[in-house]
C-alpha cells in the first residue's frame, strides 16, 4: 500500500484490526467472568464457613429453653390511659393511677405515644390549649406527688 505521497507502506489489513480486537475482547471478557465466578465462590465458602460455627437450635427445642427476663414483671406493670407501661421507678408507679384518666390519656398520647397536641386534641375532641393545659398540668401534678412520696 501507498500514502498520500506514494511512499509504500505496511498497512495492516482492516480485517486484521477487526479480529485483534474481538480477540482482546474476548480475552478481557473470559477474564471478568473467571474474576467474578472466583469471587462468588469465595463469599459462598466463607458464608458455609460462618454457618457452622453457628449451632442452630431446632424449632421444637426453642420452646424448651428456659428464660427468665428479670426486666418486664407484672408488678411493675400500669394503665396510663389504653397503653400498658412497665415502670421500675416505685414513686413514679405510684403517682401515675392517681391522676385523672383525662390527664393519662393526655399524657399517653402526647409522650408515650409521641402524638403533637393537634392530633390528640382532634382524637379527645378538645381544643389544643385544654390539650396543652392538661399535658402541663398532669406532669406538675406527677412532680409533686413524687416530691410527697420521696419525702415520706
Amino acid at each position: 500500500m501507498t500514502d498520500h505521497r506514494g511512499n509504500k507502506e505496511d498497512m495492516p489489513a482492516k480485517n486484521e484490526e477487526i479480529d485483534e480486537k474481538a480477540l482482546l475482547q474476548k480475552q478481557f471478557d473470559s477474564w471478568i467472568k473467571k474474576v467474578l465466578y472466583n469471587l462468588v465462590k469465595n463469599e459462598v465458602r466463607s458464608y458455609k464457613r460462618e454457618c457452622l460455627k453457628v449451632k442452630k437450635v431446632p424449632e421444637d427445642e426453642i420452646s424448651l429453653i428456659p428464660v427468665y427476663d428479670d426486666y418486664f414483671k407484672d408488678d411493675e406493670k400500669i394503665l396510663l390511659g389504653d397503653t400498658p407501661v412497665f415502670i421500675e421507678n416505685k414513686t413514679l408507679k405510684k403517682a401515675l393511677p392517681k391522676m385523672g384518666k383525662r390527664k393519662q390519656k393526655v399524657l399517653e398520647e402526647t409522650i408515650l405515644l409521641g402524638n403533637p397536641v393537634r392530633l390528640v386534641a382532634k382524637k379527645l375532641g378538645l381544643s389544643e390549649q385544654i390539650v396543652s393545659n392538661y399535658k402541663y398540668r398532669a406532669l406538675k401534678e406527677i412532680r409533686i406527688l413524687m416530691e410527697k412520696d420521696s419525702e415520706e
